[in-house]
Parts: C-alpha cells; structure tokens; sequence
C-alpha cells in the first residue's frame, strides 16, 4: 500500500528528524509498504501530492492557522482517511475538522476521549532508532527532569522538587540532547498533562523507559492497560504523599538495584510501544 502522511516539519533544527511523520514513514517502511511525507516546511511542499495514488493518507498537523492543509482536496481522495490527535489538548480541533472533512478514522491520544465509533485508541510512541539506550553515558543523576515546565502547576512540583531533593533541571533540551540526558538519569521524573483527562500519557513516558530509565509518573487511567505497573516497571503517584514516599525511594543509595531492575523491565516494556508496533492498529483497518 502507499501511505502519505501530512505534517509540518518541525521548527528547531535540534530535533526536526524526530518528528511524528519520519517515524510513521519508517514503521510503514518496515512493513512493506510506500510512505511518502509531506508539508509545510519540508522541501517538496511546493510539489503538491496527488492525493488519488494513496490508498491512505494521515493528517497530524496540529498547528495549522493558515490553512496549508488542504482538507476539502483531501476529502475527495478515495483514500482511506486518518486524523490523529497526538496530544489531549488540541482534540477538539481534532473534532472540528472531522466534523466539516468527514475523516474515516480519528485516532485518539487517550482512550477515555474515545466518544464514537470512528475513534480508536492510538498514544503515543516511541522511534527506538532515535530513542533508546546509549551504554556509554554513565547513569550519574540519580533524579533528572527533562522537558518544559508547560503549565503552572508542573513548573511548581518540579522547581520543589530541585530546591529540597536535589532533582537536575534540564529545560528545552531537546532531540538527541534529550536522549543523552534521559539517559544519564537513574530516575525520570514526569508529570502527566492531561488538559481534564485522566488517561493523558505524556510523550516522556515512553521516552523515559525506552532509554533504560527508571519511569516515575503521575498516575494515568490507562496504564494498566498499557503495562505500566507501579513497582514493577516504573513508579507511579497519584498524590504528594505518594509522590514523596517515591522521591525517598529513589534516593536512598540501598534501593539502586531495585531502581536499575525496574528500569530494565520497563525498557523490555518499551519494545510493544514502537511506532513499529503502533502502526499495525491503523494497518488492520485497512485490510
């Protein structure tokens, strides 16, 4: 089959490559199929596709507010159609273009957004050839943060965190330096935003235990069904009581093995979260 996968490219030169649609065209490729890429910023958007030679085409622009994406042209195409929603906050503007195009499929982050037939439950990934384990860096931070503050709330827990249990701040270090760093931490730290949804998985998740990483994580609905267990591939707190019995947990010298075994079944966890293995629920609707 032949795929086209719309997205803009991304903005910073740091971690461009590891943009969703560079990953989907490796997963479709590794499967046999012919994946083109295209959109806004890449180098063939002035050629514009021929929407009637896919047999599926997939929209993961989430910021378009020009109107590059031609929707109604896409809408003609006999092209299976799929949109997918790759964080919680931006699906209603998910709905709205489903509504006005008529996609086939919606595709949705978390699975208590999952509202009618035509959306199917597709959270996020990881590209282990972008992300994964790197042996030469020493885990030499026994607790790290690497991401953005995003919201109020998380910039409070973690600047907490830094000022009275030592935790490594590493603010907008992206692409492969997020690798490096995510992967010099014995501990991850995460904070789920989920925008009023309590099945939200934030992209660090699978991020953090694909790098080796022992996982520590606000609570989601959806872990359990995702294999995420609390003690045995990750640490999960759903309060700050349950939050500061993990932090103590982490930093006692005594409990590093537990951490490295933790760390290790999360990492074998990671394997059945690949965008490899992901894009197999939107193969078997094509069959």
């Amino acid at each position: 089959m032949r795929f086209l996968v719309i997205q803009e490219n991304g903005r910073h030169d740091a971690n461009r490559h590891f943009r969703e649609c560079f990953s989907f065209k490796r997963a479709f490729e590794f499967h046999g199929h012919e994946c083109d890429v295209w959109g806004l910023g890449h180098e063939n958007f002035d050629e514009r596709p021929d929407f009637k030679v896919y047999d599926c085409i997939i929209n993961l622009e989430q910021y378009d507010n020009i109107g590059w994406v031609p929707n109604d042209e896409i809408a003609r195409s006999s092209a299976t159609k799929f949109l997918w929603a790759t964080e919680s906050h931006i699906s209603n503007v998910w709905i709205n273009i489903d509504n006005e195009f008529n996609y086939d499929f919606v595709l949705q982050p978390a699975s208590e957004m999952i509202k009618r037939d035509k959306e199917l439950w597709f959270a996020n990934a990881i590209d282990e050839e972008l992300i994964h384990p790197i042996k030469s860096i020493e885990k030499s931070i026994r607790f790290g943060f690497c991401g953005t503050f995003g919201t109020n709330i998380r910039r409070s827990i973690i600047e907490n965190l830094s000022a009275h249990y030592g935790l490594k701040k590493d603010i907008f270090v992206i692409g492969e330096d997020m690798v490096k760093a995510i992967n010099s931490y014995l501990c991850h730290f995460n904070y789920n935003i989920g925008f009023g949804y309590t099945s939200s998985v934030n992209y660090r998740v699978f991020e953090t235990i694909a790098c080796g990483t022992l996982l520590m994580t606000s609570y989601s609905q959806d872990y359990e069904t995702l294999g995420l267990k609390h003690g045995e591939n990750c640490l999960v707190y759903s309060d700050e009581a349950s939050l500061i019995e993990n932090v103590n947990f982490i930093l006692e010298d005594s409990n590093t093995d537990a951490c490295v075994s933790m760390a290790n079944s999360g990492l074998e966890l990671s394997r059945k979260h690949t965008y490899k293995e992901r894009v197999k629920i939107i193969l078997e609707k094509l069959v």
